[in-house]
């Protein structure tokens, strides 16, 4: 591959350079000449080998920079002479018949101190004479793989083991049941007898009923009968959770309650696991709740999980958690819960509601709890969402419709100053009931775009690698993307990209410095349009 390419090297200008940067598979690439052309972050992290010791450096100097190259010899040497078998180098090579000349072969890596089973998945790059350019290499580290599977195996267990709680369910409900009418027939015959039993005994005797004298039994009776009942009833509402498991959409469990009560009773829950711990609890609940159609046990388990997971968040003897419901203006309720724990792990934040997902594996948790949660949230109607910082900790907020479903909108901040991002996005999630995500660049902008689908995108017009100006021609000139609107924020009011910004259509700017209510009031008038 020629040196002065201006798609791969070290020219952080190309376009595909910030491409494969943002790729999260390693990837490497070596043209004819066995010189490294590319080399990706991923690649580093993987390898522990950073891309200025590797890029524009030939394979035969391998040693210099610490890394095992043979089978990168290898695979240039196979491809470059065509024919050359790869099956006698790899375990289980196979070719991809899709592309061809391309591979999939397993291998070891030694990635830092630590050897790891990987796939590799390596292509010819040639032109269009079919001259040889190069090797396109991938690397997957097998171990997501194997995880991957666990997590299989773990929700097929999930799955048999629901099977066989609604089955337990099953048989449990009906001697409950029957005790649940029995009970009440006793207190009444209870009632009826005693007249009689007192009528018959002396007041001085000593007459007694499986050994308890009949004052006692006048005295206890009622609230031995009554303790009886509530211990039935509590285990029928255990059994009708377990029945509701794995469904909530059953709609004679759907009835008109208050969310506040929902709070109540999972702060009655918690009370156990919250005493012993240093921690100030403060609950502020709205006295103008609406009511919220739904299963009122159902919304416990999410408050419930939502207390819990503040606790277990709080490692030091200072903690605080904030439980607040509310009314907002834009027709939405709002649960908030915060805590000033160690945050959440970023490795796993953007997946945070998916199942498996914790960093509590080592306390025994499942990664089951903000996935349950999160569906009941959205049977309801509703959403969740959470920010979390390190330092402060984590703030949760469900949000459920008022009235008639409305969708909640989705904002997408980009701005390569992180304060400024995080300023934007607390002041929306603190006063609009939207979901928010935020990028630092124009590249990582457009990346989100495909996955977050967002209503609006809040733009910084200068930013280092892939600026404003260009990230909305790219989305200009997408059908996918028409109905986008985007809002421009910068502090140049006479820039001239400004006048083919606003050429483009469907696009607002609004000038630094601003008032965050202007903000605001943009962003409103913005969506309702």
């Amino acid at each position: 591959m020629p040196a002065d390419s201006s798609l791969l090297g070290p020219e952080k200008e190309s376009l595909l350079y910030w491409v494969m940067e943002a790729v999260p598979i390693p990837i490497i690439i070596v043209d004819a000449t066995a010189t490294f052309r590319c080399w990706n972050g991923a690649c580093e992290r993987m390898l522990g080998i950073g891309a200025e010791h590797v890029l524009c450096r030939s394979i035969d100097e391998r040693e210099r920079f610490g890394m095992n190259a043979s089978w990168l010899d290898y695979l240039i040497w196979v491809f470059r002479d065509d024919g050359r078998s790869i099956q006698a180098h790899f375990d289980h090579a196979k070719p991809v018949k899709s592309i061809p000349g391309a591979w999939q072969a397993t291998s070891q890596l030694q990635c830092g101190d630590v050897i790891r089973d990987v796939e590799l998945y390596a292509a010819p790059i040639r032109n269009g004479s079919g001259e040889f350019l190069g090797v396109f290499l991938s690397i997957r580290d097998l171990r997501e793989r194997k995880k991957l599977i666990d997590q299989l195996l773990h929700a097929q267990k999930m799955e048999t083991l629901g099977t066989l709680v609604a089955g337990v369910a099953h048989e449990i409900n009906n001697p409950v049941n029957l005790l649940l009418y029995n009970i009440p027939l006793f207190e009444k015959i209870w009632q009826d007898m005693y007249p009689v039993l007192a009528g018959q005994v002396p007041p001085n005797a000593k007459t007694a009923y499986a050994g308890l004298p009949l004052p006692f039994l006048q005295e206890n009776m009622p609230s031995l009968l009554s303790d009886m009942k509530f211990a039935v009833e509590r285990i029928a509402k255990i059994v009708s959770g377990l029945k509701s498991y794995s469904r909530f959409n059953d709609s004679s469990e759907k009835k008109p309650f208050n969310l506040n009560e929902a709070v109540e009773n999972a702060l009655r829950l918690a009370k156990a696991t919250i005493r012993g711990r240093r921690i100030v609890l403060k609950v502020e609940l709205s006295s103008e709740l609406p009511q919220l159609f739904g299963s009122l046990h159902s919304i416990e388990q999410v408050v419930l999980n939502l207390i819990v997971n503040a606790v277990q968040a709080i490692d030091h003897s200072q903690g605080k958690i904030d439980i607040r419901t509310d009314v907002r203006s834009d027709g939405y309720m709002v649960l908030t819960v915060s805590d000033n724990g160690k945050g959440v792990d970023p490795s796993i934040a953007p997946k945070i509601f998916d199942p498996f997902v914790t960093d509590k594996q080592d306390k025994g948790g499942t990664g089951l709890g903000l996935s349950v949660s999160y569906n009941i949230v959205r049977a309801h109607g509703g959403t969740i969402r959470f920010r979390s910082h390190p330092s402060t900790g984590t703030t949760f907020q469900v949000l459920f419709p008022i009235g008639e479903s409305k969708p909640i909108r989705r904002i997408l901040v980009v701005d390569d100053d992180p304060l400024i991002r995080d300023l934007l996005s607390d002041v929306l999630t603190s006063n609009r009931s939207c979901m928010v995500e935020e990028a630092s660049n124009g590249i990582e902008a457009c990346i989100r775009l495909g996955t977050f689908h967002p209503d609006l995108l809040v733009l910084d017009l200068f930013m280092p690698g892939m600026n404003g100006l260009e990230v909305c021609r790219i989305i200009r000139n997408d059908p996918e993307f028409k109905g986008l609107r985007i809002l421009v924020v910068t502090g140049h009011s006479s820039h001239s990209s400004l006048d083919e910004i606003r050429r483009m259509g469907r696009t607002d700017v609004l000038f630094k410095p601003f008032d965050m209510q202007e903000f605001l009031k943009k962003v409103d008038n913005i969506l309702s349009e």
